[in-house]
């Protein structure tokens, strides 16, 4: 739709009101349509605009009060472009957003990209600025400087969902509409965090559902589309899934597109489901006459481009309203609950085949493990499941007397494990991490439990002990074993022995002599008599 400079007989191709090409094939269609919002309306709007920036239509009883009122303007005609930024604030609630944080917080975000920001994250984002809406008269460097920083903001704001493409053309079209900064902010925060709740998460899982609600209603709603899909091989999602994700705003004319997202700020995702509804059932006709799935998908991108007509669209979405927003609700519900499990059981799959693979457990005692480390596990999106979750110190504590019976008897010695253990040092345990650190405990040779020992203690992590630092694993053995050898002698005897380049430090090759210095200590350097994990129970009952 959009093309740079488009050229039609020698003049440049005209340009809608958002600064978007209009393409010299379009502009008859276009022109036909550009009907001005009836007076009337225009007289409701600006009676009701008097008192919309004191309405925070995000509280739902406030909403509803309003609902007779606003819902016949919006559905009917859209927000009339001069009031679009106090709407659109007002429906994403951003003045109550705001009083939650700080008066700064969006420029402390600002200010904090490059120390808090992830690489990866700032880096992709680097490289869709530069892709967004190239073409747009109304979207130059300086926007393109915004959307970086609201982007990023954002990326900081919400680490949990960070950034994902399509969220830059989201994002773009807020700072065309609203032309300010930290309004865009806080309304992305809405539609992200409110409307398309698991949206941008990595797995897509609140797309997925409603990717499955849309074909749910299909079948239901429109039987003969639905098996005609079915037998031309088209993956309804290969065409939905990029409507859902942008919005439509990178399918529809750019002004079409703008009164859907009026709605779709208004009403949620329902407006979202029932517009997916609209478009299929307005074309039946062209492809049912369309036999092979593959030149279906690209009809319907054809076709969108050319839907100029903002009122024919907007009956046709609001002609579903006979589907209520509970029964969206209800297969929703039912389709979070099967792709939590599929999710759960792809990623429990793949990571019992690594660590089968890198560790000397049983698939059994894996699975065990895994079952018992989840029950305990917190999750940043406990919906999403793409990970196994964490737990933190004061859980590793509680399980350390089930995983790891003869370690962890002082407070010294469990801080040095969980900081061992703790392999990226992020003050979380993963699952993967739990079960690394017990195969090298329980199933590994003397010299990789010597070296295990050696890292527990190892406090500052440069490869080499101080005094101290073997004073704290001879006190943990002595405790322990309860050997009878006094610990100070035991200490200074061990470190002159040991440090054999008398340079005040112990490296592990030195520190590998330990047994002969003190035979006493074999047992506790030893692998323990293996512990079967197979029957495992962890206590889930949080401290």
């Amino acid at each position: 739709v959009y093309k740079r400079q488009a050229e039609y007989g020698g003049t440049m191709s005209q340009r809608d009101s958002f600064g978007f090409t209009i393409t010299p094939e379009n502009e008859k269609l276009y022109k036909s349509h550009q009907n001005s919002m009836p007076q009337h309306v225009v007289d409701q709007w600006n009676k009701l605009a008097e008192n919309l920036s004191a309405l925070n239509l995000a509280d739902e009883a406030q909403r509803k009060a309003k609902v007779k009122e606003l819902q016949e303007l919006i559905q009917g005609h859209g927000i009339p472009s001069n009031l679009r930024k106090k709407a659109w604030t007002a429906f994403a609630g951003t003045t109550e957003s705001k009083s939650k944080f700080p008066s700064d917080y969006y420029q402390s975000l600002v200010k904090d990209i490059n120390v808090k920001g992830s690489p990866d994250v700032l880096d992709q984002i680097d490289k869709d600025i530069k892709r967004t809406f190239p073409d747009c008269s109304k979207f130059r460097e300086e926007e393109e400087k915004m959307l970086e920083r609201v982007l990023k903001a954002f990326s900081i704001h919400n680490p949990s969902v960070g950034y994902a493409q399509s969220m830059n053309f989201v994002c773009a079209i807020l700072l065309i509409v609203l032309e300010d900064e930290e309004d865009a902010f806080w309304v992305m925060v809405h539609i992200v965090e409110h409307i398309l709740t698991g949206y941008y998460l990595s797995n897509l899982i609140g797309c997925q559902i409603d990717q499955k609600v849309v074909e749910s209603l299909v079948e239901k709603h429109l039987p003969k589309l639905h098996k005609h899909f079915e037998e031309t091989g088209l993956a309804l999602s290969l065409v939905t899934i990029p409507w859902l994700l942008c919005i439509y705003l990178l399918a529809l004319p750019m002004e079409v597109a703008i009164v859907v997202l009026d709605n779709v700020l208004y009403r949620g995702r329902y407006v979202i489901i029932l517009t997916c509804l609209a478009i299929l059932q307005m074309n039946e006709n062209v492809i049912f006459q369309t036999k092979e799935g593959t030149n279906i998908a690209i009809l319907l991108k054809d076709i969108t481009t050319h839907t100029f007509d903002k009122s024919s669209l907007l009956k046709a979405i609001f002609s579903w309203s006979n589907i209520k927003e509970s029964e969206i609700q209800n297969l929703a519900t039912k389709f979070r609950e099967e792709l939590i499990k599929a999710n759960f059981e792809r990623v429990k799959q793949s990571e019992i085949y690594s660590l089968q693979r890198s560790t000397k457990l049983t698939r059994k005692e894996l699975e065990t493990l895994y079952s018992e480390f989840t029950k305990l596990a917190k999750r940043e999106n406990a919906q999403e499941y793409t990970n196994t979750g964490y737990i933190q110190y004061q859980d590793f504590a509680q399980i350390l007397p089930s995983v790891l019976p003869k370690f962890g008897k002082n407070d010294v010695e469990l801080k040095h494990l969980w900081s061992t253990f703790d392999a990226n040092k992020d003050q979380k345990l993963d699952y993967k991490e739990l079960t690394i650190g017990l195969s090298t405990l329980y199933r590994c040779s003397s010299e990789k439990k010597l070296q295990f020992c050696f890292d527990v203690y190892d406090i500052n992590k440069n490869g080499r002990l101080e005094k101290e630092e073997l004073r704290a694993i001879l006190f943990s053995a002595k405790q322990t074993l309860k050997l009878p050898f006094n610990l100070d002698k035991t200490v200074v005897k061990t470190f002159a022995t040991l440090d054999k380049d008398k340079d005040g430090f112990i490296s592990f090759g030195e520190f590998k002599q330990v047994l002969l210095v003190e035979p006493s200590l074999l047992q506790f350097f030893l692998p323990p008599e293996p512990v079967s994990y197979t029957h495992l129970t962890l206590p889930t009952k949080r401290i």
